[in-house]
């Protein structure tokens, strides 16, 4: 048979639950006889499988005892009998109040087994104290040691696993990385993309609030302003002109508006424009048939990645914006003599979707173009 090392036990003892006043005198007897004995009851913690602890207990003894009782026929005793005999360890059943034969009426290899049939505690003592003695110290050490060592090396063994998966999880994400800007190197390029839009609106509004002499009102009010001009003059034709700048690109038609998704229906075409928070500005009036406007966002914009392409050198990462007008500006003028109005609606923002082309150069993406 194998060299199976020392054990960290001397005794295992099976036993069912209701014969556990029985079990702590025979626990309390055999170490009192310097023996190291499993027994759940000094074993088991809050929290711990059964299963693995009995398991591991069955392992680690030199003698197993089983405490036979009419009681005895728990799963956990019918498991803990059929370990004992499979691993043909000694193992010596012990019958208290009990007889041979009621026992091996059902467990018949049983029969087969030197058992000690007995009612008095010390003469059970004595009869398991002959067939095992203590060990010196070093060897329970030694056991408890092999048997730390033995639970560590399936630790380590795991730990070796995870940081070797790790490593290689960075290594392809360290390739990867090299293949494509890093999320840094995006988010640098949009908040500077963010700064020239919050430049380009304000430089524009300034210029207008400081020429037409603004002054901050309410959409509500300038609806009012806007009806009262239609009250007074009959108007029969209406024109409207859209200009959108992103601060690269104009877009001066509806057609081409919606086609960018800028204005995505036609309700969005009027004020306010999709903006959800925004203050209203009024200005000056040239005369008693024109009205001059402007609704500043003031909402943050928000942006995500939607998109990556990759190929000869180049990357491609599109960019989703939300609240992407930043400014609407709108200039109604009306002709009485020949009953027109003529709206111009200025739009400053960013389209809804941008994409920004990086080229990389040596170790490092540049920004190439934004489309």
């Amino acid at each position: 048979m194998l060299f199976e090392g020392p054990k960290t036990h001397d005794i295992f003892i099976s036993y069912v639950i209701e014969d556990r006043e029985l079990v702590n005198e025979i626990y309390n007897k055999l170490t009192e006889h310097g023996l190291r004995v499993w027994y759940a009851k000094k074993e088991f913690e809050p929290g711990d499988n059964i299963a693995d602890r009995i398991y591991e207990g069955l392992k680690n003894n030199r003698l197993g005892i089983a405490l036979i009782t009419h009681n005895y026929n728990s799963y956990w005793a019918h498991v803990e009998l059929e370990e004992l005999k499979r691993k043909n360890k000694k193992f010596v059943p012990i019958l208290y109040n009990i007889t041979i034969e009621e026992v091996t009426a059902e467990k018949p290899d049983l029969l087969h087994r030197w058992a000690v049939v007995e009612t008095n505690i010390d003469t059970i003592i004595s009869e398991i104290v002959k067939k095992i003695e203590p060990k010196p110290a070093v060897y329970y050490n030694c056991a408890f040691g092999l048997h730390f060592i033995k639970k560590k090396k399936i630790f380590i063994r795991n730990l070796f696993i995870v940081l070797g998966l790790f490593y290689l999880l960075a290594l392809f994400l360290s390739h990867r990385q090299s293949l494509q800007p890093s999320k840094t190197e995006i988010n640098q390029v949009v908040e500077k993309r963010k700064g020239e839009m919050d430049a380009l609106v304000k430089n524009h509004f300034q210029e207008v609030l400081v020429l037409k002499n603004g002054k901050l009102s309410t959409l509500e009010a300038i609806n009012q302003k806007q009806q009262g001009l239609y009250f007074q003059h009959t108007i029969t034709s209406h024109r409207n002109h859209y200009n959108f700048y992103n601060g690269m690109e104009h877009i001066q038609s509806l057609t081409g508006l919606k086609s960018n998704g800028i204005i995505s229906n036609t309700s969005l075409a009027e004020a306010p424009f999709g903006l959800l928070q925004y203050r209203p500005y009024i200005f000056k009036q040239e005369n008693d048939s024109s009205l001059l406007y402007s609704l500043i966002n003031i909402e943050p914009v928000q942006y995500e990645i939607v998109g990556k392409r990759i190929g000869n050198g180049l990357c491609e990462i599109d960019i989703a914006y939300t609240q992407f007008l930043r400014c609407a500006e709108i200039n109604l003028k009306l002709s009485p003599s020949n009953h027109r109005q003529n709206r111009t609606v200025t739009l400053l923002g960013f389209k809804p979707q941008e994409t920004l082309v990086f080229e990389k150069k040596g170790s490092y993406w540049f920004l190439q173009q934004i489309r």
